[in-house]
């Protein structure tokens, strides 16, 4: 529950404020109506596939303007702000030294959520829509010792980008994330329902570092320059 007014990123959430009691509980309400209604019981769990082909996926009203989310200057960073990547395009990415396989940076489930990681020395950028998993994975294994740039991305299309110190080595066709992910952001490890097609407690080991999250799609030069 935000104040989008005095705070547009919705960065500080204000349910848990006495003076919106009645709010919060008539959301919850409304959160389980739609569950009942959609046949998800349990957030946690994807989307039953018989509902999913039947769901109208919504659409951003027009293209995501660019906004810096939140920074972190490595894995030890504190996460605190559980932001809304939901029916906009947005980016995530991090200079790592890929010395071991895990998640580098992750938001939300099996249901609905994106996790940036390193799988058997490749990158993978995975997305979660309505329990539906798209991964885009990188071709070429990654030197364990040299320090790159891994970004993930859904751009204004709708579409999942991998890129490697600012160029495109992958995409796949996937959509917008269509609501809030259930679980709140991670860094150095998936907590929580996991996104990507691996195991619970897939930490990441080696070094990371200007861990970032924006909103919008990130033209070719800011990425490059971010990228140095």
């Amino acid at each position: 529950l935000y104040d989008t007014v005095i705070d547009p990123l919705e960065m500080q959430d204000m349910s848990e404020q006495p003076e919106y009691t009645a709010v919060r509980s008539e959301l919850t309400q409304e959160i389980y109506n739609l569950q009942n209604k959609y046949g998800e019981t349990d957030p946690h769990q994807p989307v039953p596939g018989d509902v999913r082909k039947n769901q109208r996926r919504r659409r951003p009203p027009g293209k995501t303007k660019v906004a810096s989310v939140l920074q972190f200057k490595d894995l030890s960073g504190k996460v605190t702000a559980r932001p809304d990547p939901s029916l906009k395009a947005f980016t995530v990415g991090a200079k790592v030294v890929p010395s071991s396989d895990g998640v580098i940076i992750a938001q939300g489930g099996e249901s609905m959520g994106y996790s940036l990681f390193i799988n058997k020395g490749k990158p993978v950028f995975a997305t979660r829509v309505n329990g539906t998993l798209v991964e885009v994975i990188g071709e070429q294994t990654l030197d364990p010792s040299t320090t790159v740039h891994l970004v993930g991305m859904i751009n204004n299309r709708g579409q999942a980008l991998l890129t490697v110190n600012g160029r495109k080595i992958g995409q796949a066709k996937t959509d917008f994330l269509q609501g809030r992910p259930a679980d709140g952001l991670s860094l150095g490890n998936d907590s929580g329902s996991i996104v990507g097609n691996y195991a619970a407690d897939f930490k990441f080991s080696g070094q990371a570092s200007d861990i970032r999250l924006y909103w919008g799609e990130l033209d070719p030069a800011t990425l490059a320059d971010w990228a140095k």
